[in-house]
């Protein structure tokens, strides 16, 4: 909020302790808590019509991260896409895709790793 906003608010508080009769001697009939009951109620008043409340958010769904990271968060999600598929034809007694060899060699070559190949007969698994 700025100079103006806070200035706009103290007058809107001032405007409402007026229009409440709130007393500025604190001995009258009215009880402590009929004071206290009214200023609030000017304060809060002034402060859901001058200050702004609503919270806003800006949400960015073009997430930037370096090359190297993009990189990275690719190449794991296609080793994730490849024990899947391994797992599934092991679990289920299928032949293992012919495209997980290929799959390692891409891995290893886009991220300088050392993935060992997969055998290609379930048998030559290790448990």
């Amino acid at each position: 909020m700025n100079k103006e906003s806070w200035e706009e608010f103290a007058n809107q508080v001032n405007f409402n302790l007026n229009q409440n009769n709130i007393p500025i001697d604190i001995n009258t009939s009215n009880s402590l808590e009929t004071h206290w009951h009214k200023i609030q109620t000017s304060i809060i008043s002034a402060a859901l019509k001058i200050i702004p409340n609503k919270k806003i958010k800006f949400q960015n769904f073009h997430h930037t991260h370096s090359q190297k990271a993009t990189q990275l968060h690719q190449a794991l999600k296609l080793i994730g896409q490849t024990i899947r598929q391994v797992k599934y034809a092991y679990n289920n007694n299928l032949p293992t895709l012919t495209n997980i060899p290929s799959l390692i060699n891409t891995i290893n070559q886009q991220q300088n790793l050392n993935i060992n190949n997969f055998p290609v007969n379930n048998n030559e698994i290790p448990t």
